[in-house]
């Protein structure tokens, strides 16, 4: 069905070279996340369709995963966030974990940390809403 999100190219652009677009929705699809991602650049939209099947409305998952990680992240080191959405659910919650990366000496990314996040998403008056709920630090892989 219809998103509401009309963001996806690999055409030379603005943007160019998009590798990725993944759509996650709960078990009873009228809640999704939808995540565009071209190596550390990310887009991510999560919105709620209703019967019909009509489209109520979509928000910027990006600034809440933003604002909750940025607090973490020194401000002398450029860093780059990954978004792996693990699950989305009737009830309007998302569990994400976002991997903040910076540049290797080598120009690759290499992790930094990890975080488990969960957002609700709810209807208001002024229009769909994400709250986050909580921002956890996983412990470092070895």
């Amino acid at each position: 069905g219809e998103t509401g999100c009309d963001y996806f190219s690999t055409d030379p652009g603005p943007r160019p070279g998009r590798i990725s677009c993944e759509v996650k929705s709960s078990p009873d699809s009228t809640k999704f996340v939808q995540k565009w991602e071209q190596k550390i650049y990310i887009d991510c939209v999560a919105g709620e369709i209703a019967p019909g099947p009509k489209l109520i409305g979509v928000v910027d998952l990006k600034k809440q995963i933003d604002k909750a990680t940025s607090a973490l992240v020194k401000k002398s080191e450029p860093a780059g966030v990954w978004v792996t959405v693990d699950q989305v659910n009737n009830d309007g919650s998302i569990a994400i974990k976002p991997v903040v990366v910076s540049r290797a000496e080598d120009h690759e990314w290499e992790p930094l940390f990890s975080l488990s996040e969960r957002l609700r998403l709810r209807e208001t008056a002024g229009g769909l809403r994400a709250e986050m709920l909580n921002v956890r630090r996983l412990p470092n892989e070895q």
